[in-house]
């Protein structure tokens, strides 16, 4: 029977801990490996973990000082002695039968890499885009084609994607510990171009906690100036790994259009000065990482194209408002961009309607009914972690 082993990075979750590691030992399929990696947690998160152990040979407790969420999967996965892997995030869950239907997975297509679907919890935190992306369809590709991370549902989030152990191994893969944040997008990066067989299945086997209050995330959000470094990052980190794996060649241009699509907005959303540093440090990258694999831009739609260019002379800051235009146009799709500008005035009247006449009444049972979601939720971390101690009580 093949093992499997679950990776659970362990920083100052207390809240949230036993209801994950509840999840886990709850699972359908019963040979598991469950390796918790408490990443210097100053709260109670080391002990919890300790007493599931007890209750379950299943799960032991790997202690190091603090070094990152990726530091911290980087420990879990060099004890990990399974024949399939994947890292679950302390303040998520697994539903009953997903290593199960993973295995079933692994089997059925003998994929090096499976990614999976998720589920938004609480359901009324999740947002189109969100749902979407965790929704992938059932698909299998032999070898890497463009489309796997291009246009299918398979970033950002590492934490649906299950790989076999022989995989990391043999290739070398591990989470970039450079990367305070963003480490699931460089991983993704690294595995599939490599992966020999990739599956894509349309199961929901995973709960994510949309919003966690003390999140790196979430602190993040409004900090545009930092998140566009945290990005950059992220970028760099991409093109690195592809440079020293010899990769880059399957496709410059696709790079340079995954990265203006990631981070050109968003810069030029900054502030002059900040966008002048984050345009200077994108130029040197695309120098350094692509200029020396053929013309880019050659291969870019011709909007996009003229950004790239622009980009390399230094005046992506002052593009015209026609070319920006057509650039956006590009990434929407002409008819989507259009019908947004039409509607764009009615949006927005429709918008101080509402402000001035207040919340319907559809609004406020809405709003009633996400507080109760979220107090349900609330009360099923409450009632594991009280289950836990009680049994220790006994």
């Amino acid at each position: 029977m093949a093992k499997f082993s679950i990776i659970i990075p362990v920083y100052n979750v207390e809240k949230y801990l036993s209801y994950c590691l509840d999840s886990v030992r709850a699972q359908t399929y019963d040979d598991l490996e469950v390796i918790c990696v408490d990443d210097g947690s100053t709260d109670r998160s080391a002990r919890i973990i300790e007493l599931h152990a007890a209750a379950d040979p299943r799960i032991r407790l790997v202690s190091k000082e603090n070094g990152g969420v990726s530091s911290a999967k980087n420990a879990g996965m060099r004890e990990a002695t399974g024949d399939y892997v994947l890292c679950v995030d302390a303040d998520d869950a697994l539903v009953p039968e997903a290593c199960e239907r993973l295995v079933r997975a692994f089997r059925e297509t003998d994929a090096d890499v499976v990614t999976f679907g998720a589920n938004c919890v609480p359901a009324c935190d999740g947002y189109p885009w969100l749902v979407d992306c965790l929704s992938p369809r059932d698909a299998v590709y032999d070898g890497f084609d463009w489309k796997i991370l291009l246009e299918e549902k398979s970033r950002p989030f590492a934490w649906r994607t299950a790989t076999t152990r022989a995989f990391l191994v043999d290739n070398g893969i591990a989470y970039d510990e450079s990367l305070p944040l963003g480490e699931d997008q460089a991983f993704h990066f690294d595995v599939y171009p490599l992966a020999r067989k990739t599956a894509f299945i349309s199961d929901k086997l995973y709960d994510y906690r949309v919003v966690r209050e003390g999140s790196a995330m979430r602190m993040l959000f409004d900090d545009l100036a930092g998140r566009m470094g945290k990005h950059l990052d992220i970028v760099e980190a991409v093109f690195s790994s592809w440079d020293r794996r010899g990769l880059i060649d399957l496709g410059p241009s696709r790079l340079a259009d995954w990265s203006l699509d990631f981070l050109f907005l968003d810069i030029r959303a900054l502030a002059p000065d900040d966008a002048q540093r984050a345009f200077a440090r994108l130029k040197e990258l695309y120098e350094r990482y692509l200029e020396g694999h053929g013309d880019p831009a050659a291969g870019l739609s011709d909007p996009i194209a003229r950004v790239y260019r622009r980009v390399l002379e230094g005046s992506a800051q002052a593009m015209p408002r026609m070319e920006l235009w057509r650039y956006v146009a590009a990434r929407m799709g002409r008819k989507a961009y259009v019908k947004g500008l039409v509607m764009r005035p009615f949006i927005k009247a429709k918008d101080l309607f509402r402000r001035k006449a207040g919340p319907s009444k559809k609004q406020l049972a809405g709003w009633l009914d996400g507080e109760k979601e979220r107090a349900a939720c609330d009360k099923r971390l409450a009632d594991s972690l009280e289950e836990l101690l009680l049994s220790n009580l006994e």
